[in-house]
């Protein structure tokens, strides 16, 4: 495996609001002699990061690209299971990284057990230690065997019900909720029965497509779509519109504290004030405007927010105003992963 280690300077401003410019960057490079093996940068970023008060008194830092195989470069989601492994889903395969190699998994046509799609959508490891796979139509879990069709662990029929999968989230009570374009699944673990309970009316189709869920620290579900943010009522099984937010695509969900729940479309993310679970959620604060995307957001261990944009890194220290960027040229954030040790794994579109 190729690794290249950047080592930037970062401006750390006497000013509320904290920006992290690139400074000239001296590169180690170690490369295989086999020409075509490995792409020279990849789309996997780690940042080793100290905490939100070290990191507001450093004025250098270090980060390094993991390089993954040449194909597999549009990184769409990143997991790190229980055992310690770290799971790396592409448009083009599944990677699986201990620290220094990679396997790769592919689609194999003359195998029942491969991927059943190269295109990984979304990862989820429940409570029982199952890893689930959503790739292209399917979803499929993982166990030493290879990757079986979710109808050997659940009643049948799920896999023609589902489609293309967006999103999963298991609650507190040990349900599995998987969001795709028919509407929401829940899947009882311990049974493995399930029911589908469809967006309802005409919102059916990519208009609807779920890309993103949360369940809440009380006991809510809420649902990002294409055509805006919902809230699902579990006494009528239905999905409620959040009128406070835009009707437009929500790309993820955060929640920070109990009563806040961040919310990432185009153009800017909201920070939406939750109200008590009996009633509706209160009007948002500001809404934050960007230059790019806001793809995905994350809370360190350490108390920081990271923000994953199409045109890079961005940080909030401690309000709305107070946001700083980090530029990676022609690369668009699209996940964000703390692993075990504090580290920040960033998978982008492309290699830098």
């Amino acid at each position: 495996m190729v690794v290249l280690y950047l080592q930037p300077c970062w401006l750390i401003r006497e000013e509320p609001i904290r920006t992290f410019s690139q400074g000239k960057a001296s590169i180690r490079r170690n490369c295989l002699d086999t020409p075509g093996l490995f792409h020279l940068i990849s789309s996997i970023l780690l940042f080793l990061l100290a905490s939100a008060n070290t990191l507001a008194q450093a004025r250098t830092g270090t980060y390094r690209f993991i390089d993954l195989p040449a194909e597999h470069t549009d990184v769409t989601c990143l997991l790190q299971d229980t055992t310690g492994f770290l799971w790396v889903g592409t448009r083009d395969g599944l990677i699986r990284y201990d620290g220094y190699n990679s396997r790769v998994f592919k689609r194999d046509a003359t195998n029942p057990k491969s991927l059943a799609n190269n295109h990984i959508r979304t990862l989820h490891q429940d409570s029982t230690g199952t890893l689930w796979v959503a790739s292209g139509q399917s979803l499929q879990h993982f166990d030493p065997e290879g990757f079986l069709s979710c109808d050997t662990k659940v009643t049948p029929g799920l896999a023609q019900a589902l489609g293309a999968v967006g999103a999963m989230v298991e609650d507190k009570a040990g349900i599995l909720w998987i969001g795709n374009a028919k509407g929401l699944v829940q899947l009882k673990l311990d049974t493995g029965r399930w029911q589908l309970f469809p967006h309802g009316g005409d919102n059916t189709g990519d208009a609807s497509q779920t890309n993103a869920l949360l369940g809440d620290d009380q006991g809510r579900l809420w649902v990002g779509r294409n055509d805006g943010l919902f809230l699902f009522d579990t006494a009528e099984k239905t999905q409620r519109p959040i009128s406070t937010i835009p009707n437009a695509k929500v790309y993820s969900l955060m929640q920070s504290q109990p009563d806040s729940i961040w919310v990432c479309q185009d153009k800017g993310f909201f920070q939406l004030a939750a109200a008590p679970a009996e009633t509706s959620p209160s009007t948002p604060g500001e809404r934050t405007a960007t230059s790019s995307q806001v793809r995905v957001m994350l809370k360190a261990d350490a108390g920081a927010i990271w923000l994953g944009m199409s045109q890079g890194l961005g940080t909030l220290a401690h309000s709305l105003d107070e946001l700083g960027a980090l530029d990676l040229p022609g690369s668009e954030i699209q996940c964000l992963l703390e692993d075990r040790s504090g580290g920040i794994w960033i998978g982008t579109t492309r290699s830098l």
